[in-house]
């Protein structure tokens, strides 16, 4: 009987259907098809993200990169793209196609992109600003696709010479590498035994003493035209109960302004002329460059030079901080008592037409 029952139901399995096969062939298509769409957009996601990151580098260092260069050379710089043919000018905007040899503010424009830099001045009255616009195109499955940087550059404020520095490496000059310190203006009546305290002073004419200066809400303090420099004192706690009326933040004892652990004056970047005496042919060089700054007393503006070659026809001598193998400085501070010291950077600006130091 239970054979019976196994042919029967044997017979009746007709085996795979026309319908079975159609059914089975649309899920197989449809898997496929989705697989592909999933792994097609994510091969189109992660081009367009390499893409987009390779323009938004260059867009990047080019803006950095010009954000280092003096607000006067940026147009000139420009222009000498333009002239050299790597670039093509329309009005104030200059086109750069990828894959040329040259650089871009020390950028490589790479096949497949293209970089558009735009300067615009907002004032044409008074070139103080521009505003630098860089756009870098791309296409991604031939779909057009950018980039966009811009930054506001500011023409620079030249004053007479390099401020005095506070930051730290500066400071350490003073204090040596391990000694905690702090600024007179912050101590608030009380400082810690070995913590020693930097405090900038400026003679005060109208009490007639030297008073302390809080330098960030006083930027020019000195004069080194006038042969007033700016001048720190390193004060430890005894020293500072002992010489400065705290209440006032006056020097009370005028001695320890000669103090040759103590005294401490800004010596910024200079060079001198070469084949100039001691006195005179002195300049004050430009932040870390070795571009002078011409100091104009009558009209009492200062520029940097941009007529002058310094390395050919403004040669420098052998006197100044940069000749001391240390082109990565603006200035240093040096003991009161070292300007004294033939040979030194105190003693040649001591003796030039910013010297000497005026004492009260």
């Amino acid at each position: 009987m239970k054979k019976e029952k196994l042919k029967n139901k044997l017979k009746n399995q007709k085996g795979i259907t026309a319908a079975d096969a159609v059914i089975a062939m649309l899920i197989i298509l449809t898997t496929v098809g989705v697989i592909s769409m999933v792994y097609v957009n994510l091969t189109m996601n992660t081009a367009e993200i390499e893409r987009k990151a390779g323009a938004t580098r260059i867009a990047t260092n080019i803006i950095e990169n010009i954000g280092q260069v003096y607000y006067s050379e940026i147009g000139t710089k420009l222009d000498l793209l333009s002239d050299s043919g790597i670039a093509t000018k329309v009005d104030n905007t200059y086109t750069i196609p990828g894959a040329t040899d040259a650089k871009v503010f020390e950028t490589t424009i790479p096949k497949g992109y293209t970089c558009e830099i735009s300067v615009e001045n907002p004032n044409p009255s008074y070139d103080i600003v521009k505003k630098i616009t860089v756009k870098v195109s791309y296409k991604v499955n031939n779909m057009p696709k950018e980039v966009a940087l811009s930054k506001v550059v500011e023409k620079e404020i030249i004053r007479e010479c390099n401020s005095p520095n506070f930051a730290d490496e500066y400071i350490r000059q003073m204090v040596g590498g391990e000694t905690d310190y702090i600024m007179a203006s912050n101590t608030a009546g009380s400082v810690q035994p070995g913590v020693k305290i930097i405090f900038p002073i400026s003679y005060n004419q109208q009490i007639g003493k030297y008073q302390l200066v809080d330098v960030s809400d006083n930027p020019v303090w000195y004069s080194y035209s006038n042969k007033n420099w700016a001048r720190v004192l390193v004060l430890e706690s005894d020293a500072y109960q002992t010489y400065v009326d705290s209440a006032n933040q006056t020097i009370n004892d005028n001695t320890i302004l000669q103090d040759s652990e103590k005294s401490y004056v800004w010596i910024p970047r200079f060079g001198v002329e070469n084949g100039q005496e001691s006195f005179g042919g002195t300049y004050f060089k430009y932040k870390k460059t070795n571009l002078p700054i011409l100091n104009s007393y009558d009209e009492n503006t200062n520029h940097v030079s941009d007529y002058i070659n310094p390395g050919v026809a403004f040669a420098w001598g052998t006197r100044g901080i940069s000749f001391e193998n240390d082109n990565h400085v603006t200035g240093k501070w040096v003991l009161v008592g070292s300007l004294n010291t033939v040979g030194t950077d105190g003693y040649y600006l001591n003796h030039s037409q910013y010297g000497p130091l005026i004492q009260k």
